[in-house]
């Protein structure tokens, strides 16, 4: 996963140097700071997460032919049961999947605004206003600790 990552880290950093200047600076600092840190590991534990679900499925149906072939009925019956597992717990992946994309959401924001503003925090310090960068910021980590929250409930549920 390390590899996969750094692959993801170098491809954005080289897009970055080869970007066009209009869309460089269309861009928050931030966004590209967020995207080699935090959005590299998540695409690496995503692929990662893929190759799982891959995984798992090529032995569901290996294990499930297995099952058919030494007992059709109590197969089905399990298939059946699977499936209404399933189809109760679906609120809970609902409630996973919202904590999730909230919680990336705060995250992405929080680390744009902080690498913004500590692009221009001595200028923000001589002129005496750093004290305005401490309430955006406090409230970014709010949303964040609140997103975290329900991330934290939805895996433990």
């Amino acid at each position: 996963m390390a590899k996969i990552a750094s692959d993801f880290r170098f491809s954005v950093i080289d897009s970055a140097i080869r970007a066009n200047w209009r869309f460089f600076i269309s861009k928050p600092l931030g966004h590209f700071t967020n995207a080699v840190s935090t959005e590299s590991s998540v695409s690496a534990s995503l692929y990662m997460a893929i190759c799982n679900f891959i995984s798992s499925s090529t032995h569901v149906l290996i294990f499930t032919g297995a099952a058919l072939a030494v007992n059709k009925d109590l197969a089905l019956w399990a298939m059946l049961s699977g499936g209404l597992m399933l189809f109760l717990l679906r609120g809970i992946v609902t409630y996973s999947k919202k904590a999730g994309l909230q919680q990336a959401i705060a995250m992405k924001s929080l680390i744009r605004i902080l690498s913004d503003s500590l692009q221009g925090i001595k200028i923000l310090k001589v002129m005496g206003l750093e004290r305005f960068m401490v309430p955006l910021l406090q409230h970014e980590v709010e949303n964040l600790q609140s997103a975290h929250r329900k991330q934290v409930v939805a895996k433990h549920s």
